[in-house]
């Protein structure tokens, strides 16, 4: 029988795979716990409508959030700006048909020379 100890295989990459994937779904889930908690007798939150999750006052949606959760600092770039469905393109969509909802990039981690 094959042995399951870890220490007889060798060192996982912990900035690939499945572990960031779970650490940014944490991330996502406590910040929309947070927001629900503030959240005000007319507010809503919507966790996956748009983005991460949406906020509605009156079934109206108010405010979009993407939230990162980042490995090395973040970057215009990194967001993909030209990309046809990159969340800087999908913002300036709902933008176009809503100029009153507020945008927002939750980033945890640090931020790149772009955001100095």
């Amino acid at each position: 029988m094959e042995s399951s100890n870890l220490k007889s295989r060798p060192a996982a990459n912990f900035n690939n795979g499945a572990i960031p994937a779970l650490r940014g779904y944490r991330v996502q889930f406590l910040d929309t716990l947070r927001r629900v908690l503030v959240a005000g007798p007319e507010e809503t939150v919507y966790p996956e409508l748009q983005e991460d999750y949406s906020v509605a006052r009156q079934d109206v949606i108010t405010e979009i959030v993407q939230v990162k959760n980042l490995n090395s600092p973040l970057t215009l770039s990194s967001l993909s700006p030209r990309k046809e469905n990159s969340f800087i393109q999908r913002s300036i969509k709902v933008l176009t048909s809503n100029d009153q909802v507020l945008i927002k990039l939750v980033a945890v981690g640090e931020l790149g020379s772009d955001f100095s």
